[in-house]
């Protein structure tokens, strides 16, 4: 193998490619990236962690065909350090040694034969569409934040997507809260699937500034987002999601409140409640004002300010953390509130529709600490 290639398209494909190596593994080949190199295509690169793999080609100037697997680790930070902005790759097939060149600089790798890296599953694809890729970005923003990360339930460890004909929900929960977001698509077909929160997470990361669509396929157990030149291939998570709309939903307050004086609000309260200590926000609804208190062992705070809302008294408890989040996704000014009681859900929307619904659950109060 044998070949010149441009520094910067290089550096661009190892990162993203890199996102879905294994940093750890009994199989060493995966804690690699493949390289495969032909004159028809150029550079193919692919990372595959048997749970998500990230492929690309970028062009190069092929003298001699091959193909190798390259430490991740070492070969990421050779490329980003490299002076020049033309990088010579080359290695003997018998000798499984890679000579990496830039401008003055040269290192020599040793890498494992392209027949020990896995091969990626063969991807059957049953349906397919297309959605903006700053679309997508801000879907899962507004949602992954609530992907539980340990649950007795692994499918709550991903985003469930609602696929219909005309729309796309895509919803998110750990318990205590849940995040829906809905964008209008155009689909052949229905479905529902369900995908880990890290491939959002890497798929978010690759997005960038982008303004062009991301096709999103999807096969009987796989999903494959085309993000540029980059294709991120990823298992589904298996069972039954929960269904959102089985939580009962009160609205006998029904109020609109600015988004960054609730931030604030609840920033002053969150500096007297660490998350070691767990102990609740307590927020206080009534005619034109609202009240923010906080006690823990640290002392205590309160924060309280006019808002042009009408309402009967309420008063209902939160973790600080939960409200900070829902509030801070918004994006919006202002937003919709919708509360029952004490102890029943509350619903923050934008303030017109319901692009985005965060659905938090309040700590049940206690007699004694009224």
């Amino acid at each position: 193998m044998k070949l010149l290639c441009d520094k910067t398209l290089l550096q661009e494909a190892v990162l993203n490619v890199s996102r879905s190596v294994s940093p750890k593994s009994t199989i060493a080949a995966i804690e690699g990236i493949l390289l495969r190199v032909t004159k028809a295509d150029g550079i193919f690169m692919c990372g595959y962690n048997l749970e998500m793999g990230i492929t690309c080609s970028i062009e190069a100037n092929v003298k001699e065909e091959g193909a190798i697997v390259l430490p991740s680790k070492i070969f990421c930070e050779i490329v980003r350090r490299l002076p020049a902005d033309t990088v010579s790759i080359e290695f003997l097939e018998d000798s499984l040694m890679v000579t990496i060149k830039s401008g003055e600089a040269s290192y020599e790798v040793s890498g494992l034969p392209e027949d020990d890296f896995p091969e990626l599953p063969n991807f059957v694809c049953d349906m397919k569409f297309s959605i903006p890729m700053q679309t997508l970005k801000s879907m899962i923003s507004q949602t992954r934040y609530t992907i539980a990360e340990n649950f007795m339930h692994p499918q709550f460890t991903g985003a469930c997507f609602e696929i219909t004909s005309d729309n796309l929900n895509m919803i998110a929960l750990d318990g205590k809260r849940i995040a829906v977001r809905s964008e209008t698509i155009s689909s052949e077909h229905e479905m529902v699937i369900i995908v880990p929160g890290k491939t959002l997470s890497e798929v978010q990361n690759m997005i960038g500034d982008s303004e062009d669509d991301c096709e999103i396929a999807v096969a009987k157990h796989h999903v494959n987002f085309t993000v540029g030149k980059f294709k991120v291939m990823s298992r589904l998570l298996e069972g039954t999601f929960f269904d959102f709309r089985t939580v009962r939903l009160k609205d006998y307050i029904d109020i609109t409140v600015s988004t960054r004086r609730m931030i604030e609000g609840v920033e002053r309260m969150s500096l007297v409640l660490p998350t070691s200590l767990n102990s609740p926000l307590r927020c206080f609804f009534d005619e034109g004002e609202i009240k923010l208190y906080a006690k823990s062992d640290l002392g205590t705070a309160s924060d309280t300010w006019e808002e042009e809302i009408s309402c009967t008294p309420l008063e209902i408890w939160f973790k600080n953390q939960y409200v900070l989040d829902a509030f801070k996704y918004a994006g919006t000014d202002t937003v919709r509130i919708r509360m029952g009681g004490e102890e029943d859900p509350m619903l923050i929307t934008p303030p017109e529709g319901e692009a985005f619904r965060f659905i938090l659950m309040p700590i049940r109060q206690k007699v004694s600490q009224k």
